[in-house]
């Protein structure tokens, strides 16, 4: 209906998004062998192989998308791991940092597996810049460098001055857990111009802050 009233030229779908009942991460779908742990996740070359129907249902909806004669112009954001204030606290940063203010032990697998984070503020803006842009098609929005769990882990410890307190190990490796997810970051920089402001020590303060007051309020 707001549709219909409004006739808008743009349109964000922001819609993709389930319960997540693993507290260290959501998977929406999983890249193919030749992503997951074999270099960088390239738009158009690497593999996606969907591990639940709901990543399944997100790529059927991008193959109809992409095989449309409608003369739409679409452009479609891959998020990888995102990380902010307000999210939900099992995933990775909530929870330690929780674990953290509550001066408990934060514990974590060994934390060798590398995942690509970026700051939330930066995925927000990296999704304005595409509203406005003419690049079409499948695009990364990430930092494009892979950072160990552990890194994470230890970085929060020092940030909320008990380093003591992060105990990787302390929980067993997720079978079947990919050693390294990050993403080619090339189209997002050349094509659309576009380079994270916000480096992840500022994005970790940020989010510790935003904890902390959240206990206060």
């Amino acid at each position: 209906m707001a549709r219909r009233q409004h006739r808008p030229d743009r349109s964000i779908s922001n819609g993709w998004w389930t319960a997540c009942r693993d507290r260290r991460q959501r998977r929406g779908y999983d890249w193919g062998s030749e992503g997951a742990g074999a270099g960088p996740c390239r738009e158009t070359s690497t593999a996606l192989v969907p591990a639940t129907r709901y990543g399944q249902a997100k790529n059927a909806l991008r193959r109809h998308l992409a095989e449309s004669d409608r003369g739409l112009s679409w452009a479609w954001a891959r998020l990888f791991h995102l990380f902010g204030p307000g999210e939900d606290r099992r995933r990775l940063v909530p929870s330690i940092a929780l674990a953290l203010l509550d001066e408990r032990p934060a514990l974590c697998t060994a934390g060798t597996q590398q995942r690509d984070f970026m700051d939330a503020r930066d995925a927000g803006a990296a999704l304005t810049a595409l509203v406005d842009a003419p690049v079409e098609g499948p695009i990364n929005i990430a930092s494009g460098k892979a950072v160990a769990v552990a890194e994470i882990a230890n970085a929060l410890g020092r940030i909320a001055g008990r380093p003591e307190l992060i105990r990787l190990g302390a929980l067993p490796q997720r079978p079947g857990d990919p050693p390294l997810i990050v993403a080619d970051t090339q189209r997002l920089a050349r094509e659309l111009g576009f380079r994270p402001r916000y480096d992840l020590r500022n994005g970790l303060v940020h989010c510790w802050n935003w904890w902390k007051d959240a206990r206060r309020r």
